[in-house]
């Protein structure tokens, strides 16, 4: 059996040099293959020789570009990245102009308090009547809400309503007008979404700007003993 010298590996790896025959006799020299009585290999003590220092010729090639020392990563060819870091979009506040109740099936409930929804005080809420039924939409109308009319058309980002009680069911549209006369003259941004105590944040992504934001109840809750939906505050952000 014929023992390498791995300190002629080393040796080459440092100071590489053409693979030739006469650099591959030099390294059989060193391990003894063409002395004494196994002197007969000849040619294949030649040939791995000269495999010993294709080797290390190999190696060199590997480790020739790396600057400082070797990462054991790039000797298998891939590289570790780090995942690119993300953050939410950026929003803005949108502080609505004018809050308006809308029924268009059902007379105006509390029409004269809805501003108390964007006033900037959790702590005021806007109610509507109480109901004997704990779930009188769609029998007795259709639904109920708040129209919101915001200074300009923005691509919206977010909307959050602050609700008392628990049950509410909640979805947020859209209208071209200020005064739209039935439900259908609004658009759907998102599907109705039951409510917990305190805020609820709606992402909206569709692109299209609007002035007119309507927060529409599509089920009414319980506030203590008394069915009905409190909104206590509604905040509205524009996408970045």
């Amino acid at each position: 059996m014929v023992l390498i010298d791995l300190e002629i590996v080393e040796i080459h790896i440092r100071d590489p040099v053409a693979v030739d025959t006469g650099a591959a006799r030099a390294v059989g020299d060193r391990v003894g293959l063409f002395d004494g009585p196994g002197s007969g290999l000849g040619v294949a003590g030649l040939v791995l020789a000269a495999t010993v220092v294709g080797i290390g010729l190999f190696v060199k090639s590997l480790v020739s570009d790396v600057d400082g020392p070797l990462d054991p990563r790039a000797i298998g060819g891939s590289a570790v990245s780090s995942a690119p870091q993300t953050s939410s979009p950026p929003t803005t506040d949108v502080k609505p102009i004018k809050a308006t109740a809308f029924s268009p099936e059902g007379t105006l409930e509390n029409a004269d308090a809805v501003s108390l929804s964007i006033d900037g005080d959790p702590t005021t809420a806007w109610k509507s009547e109480d109901y004997s039924s704990p779930r009188p939409f769609p029998t007795v109308k259709n639904g109920e809400g708040i129209l919101l009319e915001l200074p300009k058309a923005v691509v919206l980002g977010s909307v959050t309503v602050v609700v008392n009680g628990t049950g509410t069911s909640i979805q947020i549209r859209s209208s071209d007008t200020s005064s739209p006369a039935t439900l259908e003259d609004t658009t759907q941004l998102t599907p109705p979404q039951a409510m917990n105590p305190g805020p609820n944040t709606f992402a909206i992504t569709s692109p299209t700007p609007t002035s007119n934001v309507l927060v529409w109840i599509t089920q009414l809750g319980d506030v203590g003993d008394k069915h009905r939906a409190e909104i206590a505050e509604i905040t509205v952000k524009a996408a970045g």
